[in-house]
């Protein structure tokens, strides 16, 4: 035992002597923070509001000279006249209003020169003028109507020979006599065959056709040729 004893006492010096040698270490110091200190976006402190500059208003003067004017691009042009309408709803003075009103002068008589010379160029080249197709003046609406009324009568007087109407008319029908009129005015101008058919004796067709109420009147197409000579739906359409 007395071995044993021996070596612990000597462990324990040993380990007494090297604490005792070792430097001894000061806690390092904390520096406490200030509210001044930067910190990340999940401490939720917002920056300080900043101060928006109020926007400068600048003196203005009489208009430029016509020459300058005439040599500033239109952009430029349209916001010096904003700036004088400003200007003069900001014064409101004799000077600043006369100041405006002799900008939109000026915008109004470079309008009016632009037109001009639109003028000119649509008298040399009509084909760029849309007025000659749609005009807006009443001689030339008027001359369009009868240009149009022309096309329409002369596309009908081409299809009397390709197509023909079917009246579907019953017994009873009040208005298949105002209609019979119509019909044989427009087969008296054109010449259109045009025939009449009671969908009471032929209760088949008004079904085919859908016919609901009399009279209805179907243009049917000859341009094809249907089995058993009987026209379908594909080549028959009301009127």
């Amino acid at each position: 035992m007395r071995p044993v004893k021996l070596i612990l006492a000597v462990l324990v010096s040993a380990a007494a002597l090297a604490a005792a040698a070792a430097p001894r270490l000061e806690p390092a110091s904390v520096t406490p923070s200030t509210d001044d200190e930067k910190r990340g976006y999940w401490w939720k402190k917002e920056p300080p509001p900043t101060e928006e500059a109020e926007p400068e208003h600048r003196e203005l003067g009489p208009p430029p000279a016509e020459e300058k004017l005439l040599a500033m691009h239109p952009q430029e042009v349209e916001k010096l006249v904003e700036e004088y309408r400003e200007y003069a709803l900001w014064r409101m003075n004799e000077d600043s209003v006369r100041w405006y009103f002799e900008m939109q002068d000026f915008a109004r008589r470079r309008a009016r020169a632009f037109m001009n010379v639109t003028e000119v160029v649509m008298l040399q080249n009509p084909d760029l003028n849309m007025q000659t197709v749609y005009p807006t003046n009443p001689a030339g609406q008027q001359a369009r109507a009868i240009q149009r009324a022309g096309s329409r009568e002369t596309r009908i007087h081409t299809e009397r020979e390709r197509a023909a109407l079917v009246m579907l008319t019953q017994q009873g029908c009040a208005y298949c006599e105002a209609q019979r009129g119509v019909l044989k005015h427009f087969q008296d101008k054109f010449g259109w065959e045009i025939r009449e058919i009671d969908v009471d004796a032929q209760p088949q067709l008004a079904s085919r056709f859908a016919v609901e109420s009399t009279p209805t009147t179907i243009d049917f197409s000859r341009l094809e040729r249907v089995a058993n000579g009987r026209a379908g739906r594909r080549n028959a359409r009301r009127a």
